[in-house]
């Protein structure tokens, strides 16, 4: 079986379990865990016995990076400006379905991020120059790339 028959298979196993009701019991509607349980369901039939380990780092570390850059571009949104935040989030969301394989789970994390960061009142008119925020931003983005490119290497050696 190829890598892409395997992913839809086990994205169909996944699909199961991470069904609503198994989500709200198991991980208490946790965002973060139900994200990781996502992740580690959709590329767990790459891995190779033995390095689950790696594969949870790597995984932890794209979550980590992910949430990191979208966020660094909505707290800095008014200074960098509407466009620039739609960009970020283009491309964290376009990151997201490269690893999950599925665009419906990406929208679905999305939209629970920007929902919480709405909800947070750090978000709430900040007070930052936009050169801080271009260095957020870039460190951010270095991170996030980083974290994709492990990912995807471990994806095409395995």
């Amino acid at each position: 079986m190829d890598v892409s028959n395997r992913l839809g298979a086990q994205l169909h196993l996944c699909a199961q379990y991470l069904s609503p009701k198994t989500v709200s019991t198991t991980f208490g509607g946790n965002m973060r865990r139900l994200i990781f349980a996502t992740f580690m369901c959709t590329i767990s039939s790459i891995a190779v016995a033995g390095d689950d380990q790696k594969l949870e780092e790597l995984t932890t570390a794209f979550i980590n990076a992910s949430y990191a850059s979208l966020s660094a571009a909505y707290f800095c949104r008014d200074g960098i400006g509407v466009d620039s935040y739609l960009k970020v989030r283009k491309a964290v969301e376009a990151g997201l379905v490269n690893i999950t394989g599925n665009a419906d789970v990406a929208r679905k994390i999305m939209d629970e991020w920007e929902k919480k960061m709405a909800r947070d009142p750090l978000y709430k008119n900040p007070k930052v120059t936009v050169d801080k925020c271009s260095d957020l931003l870039m460190e951010r983005y270095h991170k996030l790339d980083a974290a994709f490119d492990a990912i995807a290497n471990r994806q095409n050696t395995h």
